[in-house]
């Protein structure tokens, strides 16, 4: 079981999906909320692969104002559902969709982005998903959080989808890595 760091929710134990689920261990959302600290008060933020949740309802938690989960197993669908209503959360949106069909038809944008694929990408996916991604973040406060198991490195830029991104700051945990992307500013 994961609980909840900080906040509103603190020490509050969230459901986990039976299988194939990676949840987010204390250490690295403790790291990743040192590092975001100054984005999520007020943020409207979107979990894709998102499992138990423990990244969103910890922003929750933490001062965001919505978080949009996005899972395509039924499974994690279901744990959603029951953290969220064990936290009794309003401001939360549940969709059972794969994350490319969702990209593709979301037109929302977010503050910030987490994702957290439970499978192993080649170079080419992960370029494919980040380039889904950047245009859905706020093209002046948004960052995006990618961690991606078994993998030692990251794209620096992420430039096919017209609005290109910079990695500012990557971490290796254990066998996982994790990378925060911003818009890179426009040189006009």
């Amino acid at each position: 079981m994961l609980r909840i760091i900080a906040g509103k929710h603190k020490g509050i134990l969230l459901e986990t999906p039976d299988r194939s689920a990676r949840p987010l261990t204390d250490r690295i959302r403790t790291s990743l909320f040192d590092t975001l600290q100054q984005y999520v008060e007020g943020a409207v933020i979107l979990d894709i692969f998102a499992g138990s949740g423990s990244f969103g309802f910890e922003a929750l938690s933490r001062g965001a104002e919505s978080v949009t989960f996005v899972d395509s197993s039924e499974d994690s669908i279901n744990t959603l559902y029951a953290n969220q209503k064990k936290l009794e959360e309003r401001n939360v949106r549940i969709i059972r969709a794969h994350a490319d069909r969702f990209l593709r038809r979301d037109n929302s944008q977010y503050t910030i982005i987490f994702t957290d694929p439970p499978f192993p990408m080649s170079e080419d996916e992960v370029n494919h998903l980040l380039t889904l991604m950047v245009p859905r973040l706020d093209p002046e406060d948004g960052i995006l959080v990618v961690r991606l198991p078994e993998q030692k490195e990251l794209p620096q830029d992420i430039t096919g989808s017209g609005v290109p991104a910079e990695c500012i700051y990557s971490k290796q945990y254990g066998k996982s890595i994790v990378g925060f992307y911003r818009p890179a500013l426009s040189q006009d």
